[in-house]
């Protein structure tokens, strides 16, 4: 990663942080990021409609965010899926 491209990253992430000071927060600052990228919010609870290719999110009493991207080649029969997970403190 060249310099500028690192002071960038470095510039970003502290915006953010500075910004999100509690759970709540990050969830607020998190959905906006996500439908800034394209991500469409699904109701927490009830069946969802997912294609593939979607990318979609879920907020759950607005201090989680569970966000994911359905694969282009996914089949609920044959195949499996990845997961990372992170949490936030204030």
């Amino acid at each position: 990663m060249a310099k500028a491209e690192a002071a960038k990253a470095a510039k970003l992430f502290i915006d953010y942080v500075n910004e999100t000071g509690s759970p709540y927060h990050c969830v607020s600052a998190c959905s906006a990021l996500l439908r800034a990228a394209g991500f469409k919010e699904l109701p927490d609870g009830g069946r969802w409609s997912l294609a593939k290719g979607g990318k979609y999110y879920v907020t759950k009493g607005g201090a989680d965010v569970m966000a994911f991207v359905v694969g282009g080649k996914f089949s609920p029969e044959e195949s499996g899926f990845s997961m990372i997970g992170a949490h936030t403190d204030s």
